[in-house]
């Protein structure tokens, strides 16, 4: 039962309790009436008495009328105000007596408030506020609305049953009768989210226009200045087409103003880069700057832009011709400047790009020549291991064949043979080192550390010597003749490797030979300029084209056909800059060709140490050879057998260790590129079998191994492929060393 039904019956019984009254009085004034009517009765005869109570009936049915008039026009008034309040869902209606009491409230305050209706009837206001928060001031306006005319609009913090507060906003009036106010009481929970979204909003905002503002007031301080330009326009106009002379004119790069495909500016630099005085160009068609194969492509783009009014590419790297017919690489970009009804003006703005192209041209050769050392690196290692048979036979047979006493043809033909022998082992040599140098190139390694104190014309016989063959044998065997001329001078050692520069001087001779195919002459001259050894290698040969001249150089470049690799040049060149030299080539057709190489003079002459093997007292060692290379197991075997050791050879790794398990072995040889089982891994198993016996490494890679990675590889000693004879019977001398340090530890 709602506050409301139970006013109502309580004005009910009210009414019921005041008829009751009213009718007592009734009947005592009928009594009254009627002793008063027997009173008057005694002195007169007329009706008085009948009259008066008709007057006083008629009187009591109108106010028992009235009275239930207003009554049901109090209840409608009350119905219909509690329909309107308990129509209103979203906010809070009050409605507050003088003293701040509720005297009538909806059924929102449940949903807000979580109060029933009957628990905040006849209670204070203030039971929906929070004390420490709420507004005092709403207070005051609540009991001001009584007293006077109007609304009020407040916020303050309501506090619901739970204790949560919540925000609030509070509207409240006066009621007509003055006896208290109506309070509307809105949760804006919602909107206070909403104000606080907003408020970041409006600090982001602020940040933004802060930003804005400065950029304002920057273009506000430019428009400033441009104001003030104005003011002397004429002469700033002046300044300005001066200015834009002189960028023009003196600009780093050409430009040309092209309108109705005719030219009407030149500066400097298209000057420069054309070879054309301005006069000359001005009024020409551009074409006559660009070779033919280029106008399509200009038209297309022109017609392009004509057509959608924008272009994709407008930059082109192209070639122009020069006032004599040359050509050279340009870079040329088009900006179209004004356009009109009948006509279209065009800038183009050129650089000579001649360097760069050079540039690009160098970067692609290194390309090349890592190329070139990364397929080098591959084949290395098998070149390794056919030099290492050739140089250790070739050593043996010098051990063992020396010049008889006596027999004078004897001796001489061993002599013949020796020299022989020596000039395949020094090839031989020369062949290592230069496996090694491609190996060392394929790592992009330019170390000079194998460098020594060489004789530069000591190093051009050497090279004659060894392709005396080719020039002097071969040539004169097919009727041509050939002349080699030396015009040596005393010239000052220099400091490099004797195989690499070898090397040149053999490329040198044998590109000069290809050249003169019927025969001719070849000079060698070597001469001291400033701080420079001077060497020229000079022929009477077809000489070199000028559109094949700056490639020489570059690897796999060559005009021989299939039989030739086209690495000769550009591994000489290589060769000349790791010595921090150059070599130049100046050549005409059909005069010959003749290149000059200039060395660094060695500053102070370098003391050679020779390192003298001195052998251990006769000992003899079991050794085992693991090798996959027959020619080089071999070889090895003959070495160490011939220098008194006793030797095992083993085919690859699975049968060295084998035979490691079932004999005991002083020193191991193993091979590092084996198939099945690699060095590294026979290396492993052998120290599992037993640690004190050392390993040593035979590799033709170009394995550079620290200490502490050759004993975390349970590797010894190692030994690079070509090997000499003194270097295997060194390596046992170190191993036999090392045997003994393992047994004694």
């Amino acid at each position: 039962m709602t506050s409301s039904t139970k006013n109502r019956e309580l004005l009910n019984l009210s009414l019921v309790v005041i008829i009751t009254i009213i009718l007592t009085l009734f009947s005592l004034s009928i009594d009254f009436i009627d002793r008063i009517h027997k009173y008057l009765s005694v002195y007169s005869t007329l009706p008085i008495s009948e009259l008066l109570i008709k007057v006083l009936f008629i009187w009591l049915v109108l106010t028992l009328w009235v009275t239930y008039r207003r009554w049901r026009e109090a209840e409608t008034r009350q119905r219909e105000l509690e329909d309107i309040i308990s129509s209103i869902n979203a906010d809070i209606l009050v409605v507050v007596d003088r003293d701040r009491n509720i005297i009538m409230c909806n059924t929102s305050v449940k949903r807000v408030f979580g109060y029933e209706v009957n628990e905040v009837i006849n209670r204070k206001i203030d039971l929906l506020y929070y004390d420490s928060n709420s507004d005092a001031l709403n207070s005051n306006k609540i009991a001001d609305t009584l007293t006077r005319d109007g609304f009020s609009v407040g916020l303050a913090m309501g506090k619901k049953k739970n204790g949560d507060t919540i925000p609030l906003e509070i509207i409240t009036g006066n009621r007509s009768d003055q006896n208290g106010a109506v309070l509307l009481l809105r949760d804006i929970t919602e909107r206070k989210r909403v104000e606080e979204a907003l408020l970041k909003a409006h600090e982001e905002m602020e940040q933004q226009v802060k930003h804005r503002t400065a950029e304002l007031v920057k273009a506000n301080e430019q428009l400033k200045l441009q104001i003030v330009e104005r003011k002397q326009a004429e002469e700033a106009l002046k300044r300005s087409e001066e200015r834009y002379h002189d960028l023009i004119e003196f600009a780093n790069a050409g430009i040309i103003t092209v309108e109705n495909e005719k030219i009407i500016q030149v500066n400097r630099k298209a000057e420069e880069f054309y070879g054309y005085l301005r006069d000359e160009l001005i009024g020409q068609s551009p074409r006559i700057l660009t070779p033919e194969q280029y106008w399509k492509n200009h038209s297309e783009v022109l017609n392009e832009y004509l057509r959608s009014g924008s272009v994709g590419k407008m930059l082109f790297e192209e070639e122009g011709i020069q006032k004599d017919g040359s050509l050279f690489p340009i870079e040329i970009s088009f900006s179209l400047s004004e356009r009109r009804e009948n006509s279209i003006t065009i800038i183009a703005v050129m650089r000579d790009i001649t360097e760069r192209k050079k540039m690009e041209e160098k970067f692609i050769q290194s390309e090349k020549l890592k190329s070139l050392g990364e397929l080098a690196g591959g084949v290395a290692h098998d070149f390794n291991n056919v030099l290492a048979a050739i140089l250790g036979r070739v050593q043996l047979l010098r051990m063992h064949n020396s010049p008889p006493p006596g027999v004078r043809e004897k001796r001489k033909s061993m002599l013949e043979l020796q020299k022989g022998l020596e000039i395949i082992e020094k090839a031989a040599m020369d062949g290592a080192e230069t496996v090694r140098r491609i190996q060392e190139f394929s790592r992009r390694n330019p170390d000079d550390k194998d460098f020594t104190q060489v004789d530069i014309n000591e190093l051009i016989n050497n090279a004659l010597e060894f392709t005396r063959m080719r020039w002097k044998d071969k040539a004169e065997s097919k009727g041509i003749k050939i002349v080699i001329k030396k015009e040596f001078s005393s010239i000052p050692p220099t400091i490099g490797s004797g195989a690499e520069l070898r090397e040149v001087f053999t490329n040198l001779l044998n590109n000069a030979l290809d050249a003169m195919p019927h025969g001719g002459r070849i000079t060698f001259k070597t001469f001291k300029e400033d701080n420079h050894i001077c060497v020229a290698v000079k022929d009477t040969g077809s000489g070199i084209p000028i559109a094949i001249r700056e490639k020489i150089f570059d690897p796999f470049f060559t005009t021989r056909g299939p039989q030739s690799t086209g690495l000769g040049l550009s591994v000489s060149y290589g060769i000349i800059s790791r010595h921090r030299g150059t070599i130049t080539v100046d050549s005409m057709e059909g005069e010959g060709t003749t290149f000059t190489i200039k060395l660094p003079i060695l500053a102070k002459a370098i003391k050679e140490e020779k390192i003298e093997f001195k052998p251990l007292k006769k000992r003899k060692a079991r050794i085992l050879v693991i090798d996959d290379e027959e020619g080089v197991r071999n070889v090895l075997n003959d070495i160490l057998t011939d220098a008194g050791h006793e030797v095992e050879i083993a085919g690859d790794g699975i049968q060295g260790i084998e035979l490691f398990e079932r004999k005991e072995f002083d020193l191991v040889f193993t091979d590092l590129g084996m198939p099945v089982v690699s060095g590294w891994q026979v290396a492993e198993k052998i120290k599992g079998i037993n640690s004190k016996v050392p390993v040593a490494l035979v590799t033709g890679w170009n394995v550079d191994l620290k200490e502490s990675k050759m004993k975390n590889n349970c590797i010894d000693l190692i030994i690079k492929k070509p090997f000499a004879v003194n270097q295997v019977l060194r390596l046992v001398q170190e191993g036999m060393e090392l045997r003994a340090r393992f047994k004694a530890a």
